[in-house]
C-alpha cells in the first residue's frame, strides 16, 4: 500500500494521479487498491474541561472573515493538502451553518474553539414557524467567508464545503432528540412539512456555496477528503439512529433523496449505529455512503447495536448495490476489511488508537 506523502502543494504529476484515483472512486472503475488515509490518535479517560462559552453571531463571523481565511491558508501550509490518499478538505472553521440559519443559538468554547448549537428558543412552536429564505444575516456571513476563501485559496488548496446537515439532524438540533421521538408519533405530517423546509434551505445554501466556489481540476471537494468530478456536498443523518427503517422511509427518505439530487456527486454521512437505515439509500443515483465505525467509541461507554461481522455484511451490501463507500475504521477493522471488500469505489480513513 503506497500513500501520497503530505506536501503543501502536490506537483502536477502527483495531483493528476490522485485526482484520477478519486475519479475512479466515484465511477467505481477497476483499481489496484482503495484510497487510504491513516492516522494515529490517543483515546484516554480524561476529557478536557470545555471552559467558558461565548455566543457567536453573524457579525462575529464577518469581523473575523479575513483572519479566518488567513488561518485556513496557514493551516494548509503547515499540514499539507493531502493526508495519504485523501485531501485535507475539512470544512471552514466556522459554526454549524444550517442550525444557525434556522435560528439556533451558536456558541463556542473559548479554550478549545469548539462550536456547537443550542435548541431553538421557543421549542416546537418556534420550529413550526421556520420559513424558506430565513436566516439572511447568517447566509451573508457564510458567503462572505466562502467567497473570500475561494478567491484567495481556491485555485491552490482543496477547500471543502461547509457542514450542512440533513432535515432529520436539523429537527433533532432544534427540539432535542427526545422531543423529536415524541413528535414523530404525535405530529408526523407537521414534521414532514418542516423537514421539507429544511431540505429547501439545504438546497439553497448548497447552491449559494457552489455559485462562489472555485472549481479545482474541473471538480469540487467535500469535507470528507474526496474530490469529485463535478458538484458535491455531504449531508448528515446522525439522528436517524433514533428511528426504525419504516419511520425513516415514511418521513425523511424522500427529503434526503432531494438533497442527493441537488449535486452531481452526493455523499451521505452516518454512524455505524444507524446502519439499519442503509437499505433505504441503495439505488439513489450517484450517492456515496460514508459510515463511521462505532466501535471506536465503545471504550468510552457508548452503546453499539451491530457486531463487526454484521457491519461487514452491510458494507458488502452497499458495494453490491453499486455505491461508492467511504469507511472510517479502527486499524484493527481495517486489517480485515482491506482483504474482504472490493477495492472499486472504496476509500478508508483509518485511526490507530494509541493508549495514554
Amino acid at each position: 500500500m503506497t500513500l501520497h506523502a503530505t506536501a503543501p502543494v502536490l506537483d502536477e504529476v502527483e495531483l493528476a494521479d490522485l485526482i484520477g484515483r478519486h475519479r475512479a472512486f466515484w465511477h467505481r472503475d477497476p483499481v489496484d487498491g482503495p484510497l487510504v488515509s491513516y492516522s494515529k490518535a490517543r483515546y484516554g479517560s480524561d476529557k478536557p474541561v470545555p471552559g467558558e462559552a461565548v455566543s457567536i453571531t453573524p457579525e462575529t463571523i464577518l469581523s473575523r472573515s479575513e483572519a479566518t481565511v488567513s488561518s485556513l491558508g496557514s493551516g494548509y501550509e503547515r499540514r499539507g493538502t493531502t493526508h495519504g490518499d485523501l485531501f485535507n478538505s475539512s470544512p471552514f472553521p466556522t459554526p454549524p451553518w444550517m442550525e444557525a440559519v434556522l435560528g439556533c443559538p451558536i456558541k463556542v468554547f473559548v479554550n478549545t474553539s469548539t462550536d456547537w448549537r443550542e435548541p431553538l428558543p421557543g421549542g416546537w412552536d418556534a420550529v413550526r414557524q421556520i420559513q424558506p429564505g430565513m436566516g439572511g444575516p447568517w447566509r451573508d456571513a457564510l458567503l462572505d467567508v466562502v467567497t473570500r476563501a475561494s478567491r484567495e485559496l481556491g485555485h491552490k488548496y482543496p477547500l471543502g464545503n461547509p457542514l450542512i446537515r440533513a432535515p432529520i439532524d436539523c429537527l433533532a438540533a432544534m427540539v432535542g432528540d427526545e422531543a423529536l421521538c415524541y413528535l414523530l408519533f404525535d405530529e408526523p405530517d407537521e414534521i414532514k412539512r418542516v423537514a421539507d423546509i429544511c431540505a429547501d434551505i439545504w438546497l439553497e445554501l448548497t447552491a449559494s456555496w457552489l455559485d462562489v466556489a472555485v472549481p479545482f481540476a474541473g471538480g469540487h471537494f467535500n469535507q470528507m477528503g474526496l474530490w469529485a468530478p463535478g458538484t458535491t456536498n455531504i449531508f448528515t443523518v446522525d439522528a436517524s439512529t433514533l428511528l426504525s427503517p419504516a419511520q425513516y422511509r415514511e418521513i425523511f427518505l424522500d427529503r434526503d433523496a432531494r438533497l442527493a439530487g441537488g449535486v452531481e456527486y452526493p455523499l451521505i454521512h452516518v454512524h455505524a449505529e444507524a446502519c439499519h437505515q442503509v437499505e433505504g439509500w441503495l439505488g439513489l443515483p450517484s450517492l456515496a455512503i460514508q459510515i463511521d465505525d462505532g466501535h471506536i467509541l465503545v471504550e468510552d461507554g457508548w452503546t453499539f447495536q451491530k457486531s463487526w461481522p454484521e457491519l461487514l455484511a452491510v458494507y458488502r451490501k452497499v458495494q453490491e448495490a453499486g455505491h461508492p463507500l467511504l469507511l472510517h475504521l479502527t486499524a484493527e477493522h481495517f486489517a480485515e476489511a482491506r482483504v474482504t471488500l472490493d477495492p472499486r469505489g472504496l476509500a478508508y480513513s483509518v485511526t490507530e488508537r494509541i493508549p495514554d
